[in-house]
C-alpha cells in the first residue's frame, strides 16, 4: 500500500508540474498582477485582524495594525514600482517554461535529485539513529551514566544534514 501511494504522488506530482508549465506559460502576466494583489489584500486581512482584536477590548490589536498597515504601504510601494516590468517579466516566464517543456534536461536533473535527496535524509536518519543507539541508554533527564550522547556531535549532525540538502538543492537549480 505504502508503495502504490508514493507512485500516486510521484505520479500525481509530475502531472501537477506540468500542468502548471502550460498555465505560466498561458497566463503568466495574469499570475504575476494577481499575486501583488493577493498580497496587498494580505496585508488588509492583517489590519482587519487587528482592528477585531482591537474592538474586543483588547489593547493587543494595535501592534497587528501597525505591522500590517506597515507591510502594506511598503509591498503597495513595491507593487507600484514594478508594475511598468511586468510585460518583461512575464515575457521572460514564457520563454523560460517554453525552454524547459522543450529541452526536459532540467526536469531529468530535478527528479535525480529528488531521489538523492531521499537516500540523504535515509543515510542520515540511518547514521543518527546508529549514534544515539551506540551512545548508550539515557533515562528521560539523561543523567544516566550510559548516556555519552554529544552535544558537539549532535550539532555537526545537523549541520551536516542542513549543509547535504543545501547541496542538493544548489545543483537542482
Amino acid at each position: 500500500g505504502v508503495i502504490v501511494t508514493l507512485i500516486a504522488c510521484c505520479a500525481a506530482g509530475v502531472l501537477f508540474g506540468l500542468l502548471w508549465l502550460y498555465i505560466l506559460k498561458k497566463f503568466a502576466a495574469t499570475i504575476i498582477k494577481s499575486m501583488l494583489f493577493l498580497n496587498l489584500f494580505c496585508w488588509l486581512c492583517v489590519i482587519f485582524v487587528g482592528f477585531y482584536i482591537q474592538s474586543t477590548d483588547s489593547s493587543d490589536g494595535i501592534y497587528l495594525i501597525i505591522i500590517g498597515v506597515f507591510g502594506f504601504l511598503v509591498f503597495g510601494l513595491y507593487t507600484y514600482c514594478v508594475w511598468g516590468r511586468i510585460p518583461f517579466a512575464s515575457a521572460l516566464l514564457k520563454i523560460s517554461s517554453s525552454i524547459t517543456t522543450k529541452y526536459s534536461g532540467t526536469i531529468c536533473i530535478s527528479f535525480a535529485v529528488i531521489v538523492f535527496n531521499i537516500t540523504w535524509y535515509l543515510v542520515w536518519v540511518s547514521s543518527f539513529v546508529a549514534y544515539l543507539v551506540w551512545s548508550g541508554d539515557c533515562n528521560d533527564t539523561g543523567t544516566s551514566d550510559g548516556c555519552n550522547v554529544s552535544g558537539i556531535v549532535v550539532f555537526l549532525y545537523l549541520v551536516s544534514f542542513y549543509w547535504g540538502l543545501e547541496v542538493w538543492k544548489n545543483i537542482s537549480h
